[in-house]
């Protein structure tokens, strides 16, 4: 993406960020809630963010490949 950061990336590094201040957390909360939360919240969010990141890097290698092919 010439210089510019793709959208794929753009999730890898926001979930990469989410993770970082989750964990940064631990020495703070520490009790069966936070094990709730991850299980129901952030676990299945992790999973569909990682879905989106290859879908969205999918989805920009046929844009380009499109592009190419109408130059």
């Amino acid at each position: 993406m010439s210089g510019s950061m793709g959208n794929d990336a753009m999730l890898q590094r926001a979930l990469a960020d989410l993770w970082h201040h989750w964990h940064a957390t631990e020495s703070v909360w520490h009790d069966d809630a936070r094990d709730l939360f991850a299980r129901q919240r952030l676990d299945p969010m992790d999973d569909h963010a990682r879905q989106a990141i290859k879908a969205a890097s999918q989805l920009e290698a046929l844009l380009a490949q499109a592009l190419r092919q109408c130059q």
